[in-house]
């Protein structure tokens, strides 16, 4: 059986070059249930999030590859994760 594949993005440079090396070499499939995931700090500079931005809209635009963001608050005891307005409480994190 093929697994999907995660693809963690962390807004940087580096990790920009992968997912393009990845999309481009047609390496993530929708149909395999392929999805690509940043976490956001609350801590990253405003450029991260533009640049973020602007990889979701290509990765899901042209690529079909969804592209979620998720929130950690790691000074709490507990991680909320957003996924598209879902709410997932993690305890024990």
């Amino acid at each position: 059986m093929n697994k999907p594949h995660i693809v963690k993005f962390s807004g940087g440079r580096s990790s920009g070059m992968m997912l393009m090396k990845l999309l481009e070499g047609n390496k993530l499939k929708p149909e395999r249930g392929d999805v690509i995931v940043f976490n956001n700090t609350s801590a990253e500079h405003s450029a991260t999030y533009d640049f973020t931005r602007s990889m979701k809209k290509l990765a899901e635009g042209k690529y079909n590859i969804p592209f979620f963001f998720g929130l950690s608050i790691k000074h709490m005891k507990i991680q909320v994760t957003l996924i598209n307005g879902l709410e997932s409480l993690l305890t024990n994190w």
